[in-house]
Protein backbone atom coordinates (compact mmCIF):
# COMPACT_ATOMS: atom_id res chain seq x y z
CA UNK A 1 0.00 0.00 0.00
CA UNK A 2 1.28 3.40 -1.05
CA UNK A 3 0.26 6.34 1.25
CA UNK A 4 -1.92 6.20 4.01
CA UNK A 5 -1.06 6.77 7.87
CA UNK A 6 -1.49 4.44 11.01
CA UNK A 7 -2.10 4.87 14.59
CA UNK A 8 -1.45 2.75 17.47
CA UNK A 9 -4.66 3.15 19.63
CA UNK A 10 -6.42 1.62 22.92
CA UNK A 11 -10.08 0.45 21.97
CA UNK A 12 -12.98 1.24 23.89
CA UNK A 13 -15.61 -1.13 22.90
CA UNK A 14 -17.51 0.04 25.86
CA UNK A 15 -18.41 3.90 25.15
CA UNK A 16 -19.96 2.30 21.40
CA UNK A 17 -22.95 1.96 23.24
CA UNK A 18 -22.74 5.57 24.42
CA UNK A 19 -21.31 7.41 21.96
CA UNK A 20 -21.18 5.21 18.57
CA UNK A 21 -24.30 6.80 17.06
CA UNK A 22 -22.93 10.73 17.43
CA UNK A 23 -19.24 9.11 16.15
CA UNK A 24 -21.10 7.75 12.84
CA UNK A 25 -22.79 10.74 12.35
CA UNK A 26 -19.87 12.98 13.20
CA UNK A 27 -16.37 11.55 13.14
CA UNK A 28 -15.23 10.47 9.85
CA UNK A 29 -13.36 7.26 10.79
CA UNK A 30 -15.88 5.76 12.79
CA UNK A 31 -17.23 3.46 10.32
CA UNK A 32 -13.44 1.91 10.32
CA UNK A 33 -12.26 2.72 13.44
CA UNK A 34 -13.90 1.49 16.94
CA UNK A 35 -13.63 3.67 19.75
CA UNK A 36 -10.59 4.37 21.21
CA UNK A 37 -8.03 6.33 23.06
CA UNK A 38 -4.93 6.48 20.48
CA UNK A 39 -1.93 6.15 21.83
CA UNK A 40 0.79 7.29 19.07
CA UNK A 41 -0.41 8.80 15.86
CA UNK A 42 0.68 9.33 13.17
CA UNK A 43 2.48 6.47 13.32
CA UNK A 44 4.20 5.09 9.96
CA UNK A 45 3.28 5.10 7.03
CA UNK A 46 1.86 1.21 6.03
CA UNK A 47 4.21 0.17 3.94
CA UNK A 48 6.88 1.01 6.53
CA UNK A 49 5.43 -1.27 9.03
CA UNK A 50 8.08 -3.83 9.39
CA UNK A 51 7.63 -7.11 11.79
CA UNK A 52 10.33 -5.41 13.56
CA UNK A 53 8.05 -2.74 14.53
CA UNK A 54 5.13 -5.00 15.32
CA UNK A 55 7.52 -6.97 17.35
CA UNK A 56 8.48 -3.75 19.44
CA UNK A 57 4.59 -2.60 20.00
CA UNK A 58 4.13 -6.05 21.05
CA UNK A 59 7.34 -5.75 23.80
CA UNK A 60 5.51 -3.01 24.85
CA UNK A 61 2.06 -4.49 24.73
CA UNK A 62 3.29 -7.31 26.76
CA UNK A 63 5.22 -5.17 29.65
CA UNK A 64 1.87 -3.55 29.92
CA UNK A 65 -1.10 -4.53 32.31
CA UNK A 66 -4.47 -4.53 31.86
CA UNK A 67 -5.94 -1.49 33.52
CA UNK A 68 -9.68 -0.18 34.21
CA UNK A 69 -10.62 2.88 33.59
CA UNK A 70 -13.47 5.31 33.18
CA UNK A 71 -14.69 7.91 30.75
CA UNK A 72 -15.90 10.51 33.13
CA UNK A 73 -16.53 14.09 31.05
CA UNK A 74 -16.67 15.58 28.00
CA UNK A 75 -14.03 18.05 26.95
CA UNK A 76 -13.46 20.11 23.42
CA UNK A 77 -10.82 20.93 21.06
CA UNK A 78 -11.20 23.28 18.48
CA UNK A 79 -13.02 21.19 16.39
CA UNK A 80 -13.51 18.06 17.87
CA UNK A 81 -15.69 16.74 20.99
CA UNK A 82 -14.38 14.01 23.11
CA UNK A 83 -14.46 12.30 26.68
CA UNK A 84 -12.23 11.72 28.97
CA UNK A 85 -10.40 8.43 30.17
CA UNK A 86 -9.56 8.86 34.15
CA UNK A 87 -6.69 8.04 35.18
CA UNK A 88 -4.95 9.65 32.05
CA UNK A 89 -1.34 8.49 33.33
CA UNK A 90 -1.14 5.12 31.84
CA UNK A 91 -2.34 6.28 28.28
CA UNK A 92 -0.02 9.17 28.32
CA UNK A 93 3.05 6.64 29.61
CA UNK A 94 1.65 4.46 26.53
CA UNK A 95 2.28 7.32 24.53
CA UNK A 96 5.78 8.08 26.24
CA UNK A 97 6.82 4.23 25.78
CA UNK A 98 5.38 4.07 22.39
CA UNK A 99 7.77 7.43 21.01
CA UNK A 100 10.84 6.27 22.75
CA UNK A 101 10.26 3.46 20.56
CA UNK A 102 9.74 5.17 17.76
CA UNK A 103 11.45 8.46 17.60
CA UNK A 104 11.02 9.63 14.23
CA UNK A 105 7.18 9.05 15.40
CA UNK A 106 6.33 12.05 17.42
CA UNK A 107 2.41 12.29 19.03
CA UNK A 108 0.36 14.30 16.68
CA UNK A 109 3.58 15.23 14.74
CA UNK A 110 5.18 17.19 17.40
CA UNK A 111 1.81 19.84 17.66
CA UNK A 112 1.41 19.49 21.56
CA UNK A 113 3.96 19.16 23.92
CA UNK A 114 1.51 16.75 26.41
CA UNK A 115 -0.96 15.41 24.24
CA UNK A 116 -4.47 14.88 26.16
CA UNK A 117 -5.80 11.43 25.74
CA UNK A 118 -9.35 11.01 24.85
CA UNK A 119 -12.05 9.35 23.08
CA UNK A 120 -13.59 11.69 20.02
CA UNK A 121 -17.05 11.77 19.87
CA UNK A 122 -17.08 14.35 17.25
CA UNK A 123 -15.41 16.47 14.72
CA UNK A 124 -16.93 19.51 14.12
CA UNK A 125 -15.01 22.66 11.74
CA UNK A 126 -17.52 25.32 12.67
CA UNK A 127 -16.97 26.59 15.90
CA UNK A 128 -20.29 28.44 16.33
CA UNK A 129 -22.30 24.59 15.22
CA UNK A 130 -19.42 22.59 18.00
CA UNK A 131 -21.09 24.61 20.11
CA UNK A 132 -24.39 23.62 19.73
CA UNK A 133 -23.44 20.06 18.84
CA UNK A 134 -21.25 19.51 21.87
CA UNK A 135 -24.29 20.85 24.27
CA UNK A 136 -26.50 18.38 22.18
CA UNK A 137 -23.81 15.60 22.71
CA UNK A 138 -23.79 16.68 27.00
CA UNK A 139 -27.35 16.39 26.98
CA UNK A 140 -27.53 12.86 25.59
CA UNK A 141 -24.11 11.54 26.71
CA UNK A 142 -23.71 12.95 30.15
CA UNK A 143 -26.36 11.30 31.83
CA UNK A 144 -24.69 8.28 30.92
CA UNK A 145 -21.29 8.57 32.00
CA UNK A 146 -19.02 7.20 33.51
CA UNK A 147 -18.38 4.44 31.06
CA UNK A 148 -16.34 1.98 32.85
CA UNK A 149 -13.79 0.32 30.51
CA UNK A 150 -10.78 -1.60 30.49
CA UNK A 151 -7.41 -1.42 28.22
CA UNK A 152 -6.79 -4.58 27.26
CA UNK A 153 -4.50 -4.87 24.33
CA UNK A 154 -2.94 -2.40 21.68
CA UNK A 155 -3.76 -2.19 18.21
CA UNK A 156 -2.15 -0.95 14.77
CA UNK A 157 -4.61 0.39 12.14
CA UNK A 158 -3.72 1.53 9.15
CA UNK A 159 -5.32 3.52 6.22
CA UNK A 160 -5.55 3.77 2.70
CA UNK A 161 -4.06 7.23 1.02
CA UNK A 162 -7.26 8.82 1.37
CA UNK A 163 -7.71 8.19 5.45
CA UNK A 164 -11.29 7.32 4.41
CA UNK A 165 -10.70 3.52 4.46
CA UNK A 166 -9.04 2.02 7.89
CA UNK A 167 -7.85 -1.32 8.47
CA UNK A 168 -6.31 -3.57 11.80
CA UNK A 169 -2.87 -4.34 11.08
CA UNK A 170 -2.54 -6.12 14.28
CA UNK A 171 -3.87 -6.53 18.34
CA UNK A 172 -1.54 -6.87 20.87
CA UNK A 173 -2.79 -8.02 24.04
CA UNK A 174 -1.72 -6.56 27.56
CA UNK A 175 0.12 -8.24 29.75
CA UNK A 176 0.78 -11.28 26.88
CA UNK A 177 4.54 -12.30 26.04
CA UNK A 178 4.63 -13.13 22.20
CA UNK A 179 5.72 -16.46 21.30
CA UNK A 180 9.19 -16.94 20.62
Amino acid sequence: MIGGRSAVLVEVTAAEAVVGAWRLAHDPVAPGVPAHVTVLFPFRSPDEIDQTALDAIAAIAAATPAFAFELTSIGQFVGVIWLRPEPEAPFRELTRVLWEAFPDCPPYEGRHDDPQPHVTVAHCADPGAQIELCRQIEEDVAPRLPVLATATALTVMSSDPDETEWTTLARFPFGVRPPD
